[in-house]
């Protein structure tokens, strides 16, 4: 009897050490366990431990669809987490670049120049942004009407309704101003329709409120939903038919330059975006800006990221398709380079003489 009770107290005892000891692993098993998810959450948060910021064009718009590829593209390669921040224009977000509280502006190059320089609607040199990155083109149409509308062209808006203003984005009021001139007519020869950007003159449209407004890029979201819901027509950019691009009378580009640096035409065929026949639209590049805030690493990283993997953006958006290593590069800037920029550039080697000209004659404008 007593060998039994002995027998039995020595299995109990070893079975409480054995429970013990898994009770231990379990304990350090759990410990391991919580100390690879902490480390697997820290290399989560180091992955995108920077952020930035990246202003541009209203919902909507092209340049906004634009600058969403690119945040992507930098959220994806590199240590950045990149976000856009949608405002009226690059009159309203220059500024505000130039005084760091946003990292990146997506804006025409020709906006570009004029916000550097403090000249047509900017009240003041923007003198502290620089450029990361000379991009694609970006396509617009000038005037846009209701696709059963009675205007043809241009000179027939006298004495009809036209959006105007555009305090957020006066790049649409040079292209359309333009387009009056070359017409023969001024401001005064319209009903001006008040609106803030270029999304509300679509709306302007929509809403029977005016019979033509800048027409933006033939794919922008917005005129894409508007046209589905009304039907909307370009107008043929200085009333020159796509089959007349060659041929086209040299004044009116001269006229057109007068109110945007390098614009020019485009052929566009019918099937793109909202247009039902082929049309004349305009082209000019535009470039991705840094705010003084961005450091020189991660301006440096950006501009690689672009130049290495622009391929990705392609599909996001028709004007993405421009994005390619051959435009990324400029020797005559609109505004001064990043130091960030110039040293991958200088790396791929395509810096040159002239660009370094160039930087310096910028440079000297800031002081």
């Amino acid at each position: 009897m007593k060998l039994k009770i002995i027998v039995a107290l020595v299995v109990f005892a070893i079975f409480m050490v054995a429970l013990t000891g898994c009770g231990s692993t379990a304990k350090n098993q759990g410990k391991a366990e919580q100390k690879t998810e902490q480390k697997t959450d820290q290399k989560a948060e180091q992955k995108n431990d920077k952020l930035a910021t990246i202003a541009t064009h209203a919902v909507g718009t092209g340049y906004n669809a634009v600058s969403s590829g690119i945040a992507k593209l930098i959220s994806d390669h590199t240590t950045i987490k990149a976000t856009t921040v949608p405002m009226a224009g690059p009159n309203a977000f220059m500024p505000l670049l130039n005084k760091g509280e946003v990292s990146m502006g997506l804006a025409a190059v020709p906006d570009i120049a004029w916000g550097f320089a403090g000249k047509i609607s900017y009240k003041e040199p923007n003198k502290n942004i620089r450029l990361l990155v000379n991009g694609g083109y970006t396509t617009m149409a000038g005037f846009v009407v209701k696709k059963d509308s009675h205007v043809k062209r241009v000179g027939d808006l006298k004495g009809k309704r036209v959006a105007y203003g555009y305090g957020g984005n006066q790049m649409a009021m040079q292209i359309i101003t333009g387009e009056l001139k070359v017409a023969g007519l001024t401001w005064d020869d319209v009903t001006k329709v008040p609106v803030t950007d270029v999304t509300k003159g679509i709306e302007a449209i929509a809403e029977g409120r005016a019979d033509a407004a800048f027409g933006l890029g033939v794919t922008s979201p917005k005129v894409v939903e508007v046209d589905a819901a009304i039907g909307l027509r370009a107008l043929n950019g200085g009333g020159v038919k796509p089959a007349e691009i060659g041929s086209a009378p040299q004044e009116v580009l001269e006229i057109m330059r007068e109110y945007v640096p390098q614009i020019d035409y485009l052929y566009e065929k019918a099937g793109t975006g909202y247009l039902k026949e082929d049309a004349t639209v305009w082209k000019f590049p535009m470039g991705l800006m840094a705010s003084p805030n961005l450091s020189d690493e991660d301006a440096y990283e950006i501009v690689k990221t672009l130049w290495n993997n622009a391929q990705e953006m392609h599909s996001v958006h028709p004007w993405l398709k421009s994005w390619t290593n051959d435009r990324f590069f400029v020797e005559n800037p609109p505004a001064p380079y990043h130091p960030g920029a110039i040293k991958f550039f200088k790396e791929q080697g395509v810096w040159s003489e002239v660009s370094e000209k160039a930087q310096q004659e910028l440079l000297a404008q800031t002081k």
